[in-house]
C-alpha cells in the first residue's frame, strides 16, 4: 500500500494511520523518500522533509538504531563534503508532536527526486 507524499497534510494522516506502537509491538515498516540537510559541522541532521518541495512534510529522524548514523551515511552515498541529499529510508513512524520517524535502514540515494513521490508500507 502506498500514499502520495503531497500534500503534506494527507501524508501526515496516512502516516498516523500506519503508526507503530512500541508498547504493543504493533509495528509497520514504512519506506519514505526523505530530503536530509546536515548541520554546519555535518555531525547531525538539521532538517528532514518527506520530499524536496518547499511544502513537504518536515519530520524528526531518530537514527540511533543504525550502526552508522545518517550524517555518516550521507557522504558515503553522495560524496565527501556533502551536507544534503535525498534518500530512501525505512523505519517506523512514531509520530507525536515532533513527527518522529525511527530509521531502521538507509536504503539508497535518490538521484531523481521527481520519481520519488510516494511513501509505502514494506511487506
Amino acid at each position: 500500500m502506498a500514499a502520495p507524499i503531497y500534500p503534506a497534510a494527507s501524508l501526515l494522516t496516512w502516516l498516523e494511520a500506519n503508526r507503530s506502537d512500541p508498547t504493543t509491538l504493533d509495528e509497520v515498516t514504512l519506506r519514505l523518500p526523505v530530503f536530509v540537510t546536515l548541520t554546519a559541522n555535518t555531525m547531525d541532521v538539521e532538517t528532514a522533509k518527506v520530499g524536496d518541495r518547499p511544502d513537504a512534510l518536515a519530520i524528526a529522524l531518530d537514527d540511533r538504531t543504525l550502526n552508522i548514523p545518517l550524517a555518516g551515511k550521507l557522504p558515503m552515498l553522495f560524496g565527501e563534503g556533502t551536507n544534503r541529499g535525498m534518500v530512501w529510508l525505512r523505519g517506523l513512524w512514531r509520530g507525536g508532536q515532533d513527527k518522529q520517524f525511527q530509521v531502521t535502514m538507509v536504503e539508497a540515494a535518490i538521484g531523481d527526486a521527481s520519481a520519488a513521490v510516494s511513501a509505502e508500507i514494506v511487506k
